[in-house]
């Protein structure tokens, strides 16, 4: 479970332990990490590791290589990759804008290729991408944040088609605006008019019970119908729309 100390990912995690399934912890600050272990241990007697790498470091696949080894892996979630906030693109740093692109796809990349050789030599598994609405098309403001979350469901659909006859199930959820730790700190008004916001413990219900149904899953029914909705628009039409609604959930007049 990468990206698991809270949010999504805590949600996911809580959920595969009560299965009785043992979890391996993946997360940048090591504080929350252990909490969230520890509290999944206490209530559900699974086995929790847990590994405080960053994602966007040079060894990180070094460092999950070690957190998991001779571990018997069956199904991968990453779910990292929380944008730091909104701003337009040349307003944010080069460093901003490239520690998202190692984040959202070297990571994933990094992450497929260890584990992946594993799942089809058992024939059998998962591999989930939590990405989002703003994968769909380009935004304003959201600008590097969109396009990697858009390589993200592009790389789990590409795989869903590659891994599929092995055995392996791949799934992006697209997940839309949720009640999470890292939304609220990016300063998201999530009462703002329009805005339908889920709870973490529902968005990873739905891509634990839809695993199968790849390559894409859209957790909620509102955002199912903007999800076609938006891709069924002409280009611009939708890039402006989804502009618009990034304006009014952070509160910006233009």
């Amino acid at each position: 479970m990468l990206g698991g100390s809270e949010g999504i990912g805590e949600c996911f995690a809580r959920r595969i332990a009560a299965e009785g399934v043992h979890l391996v912890l993946v997360a940048r600050r090591a504080e929350p990490l252990e909490a969230t272990a520890a509290a999944i241990r206490a209530a559900h007697g699974v086995e929790v590791r847990t590994a405080s790498v960053d994602l966007t470091a040079d060894d990180m696949g070094a460092r999950l290589a070690a957190a998991t080894a001779g571990l018997d892996i069956g199904l991968v979630v990453y779910n990292a990759g929380a944008g730091s906030g909104v701003a337009k693109f040349l307003e944010t740093t080069r460093d901003q804008a490239l520690a998202l692109v190692r984040l959202n796809c070297a990571g994933p990349v990094e992450v497929v290729h260890h584990f992946g050789p594993g799942l089809v030599a058992r024939g059998r598994g998962g591999l989930v991408f939590v990405t989002s609405m703003a994968a769909i098309v380009g935004a304003a403001r959201t600008v590097t944040y969109g396009a990697t979350k858009a390589f993200d469901l592009v790389f789990a659909e590409g795989l869903w088609a590659e891994l599929g006859p092995h055995g392996v199930d791949v799934l992006a959820v697209v997940a839309g605006a949720t009640d999470t730790p890292a939304l609220a700190a990016t300063g998201a008004d999530m009462g703002s008019d329009g805005v339908v916001v889920m709870s973490a413990d529902d968005v990873a219900r739905e891509g634990l019970e839809h695993l199968a149904d790849g390559p894409t899953w859209v957790p909620g029914d509102a955002n199912r119908a903007g999800f076609d909705f938006l891709r069924t628009m002409p280009r611009a039409d939708a890039v402006n729309l989804l502009s618009a609604a990034t304006r009014s959930l952070y509160g910006f007049d233009a």
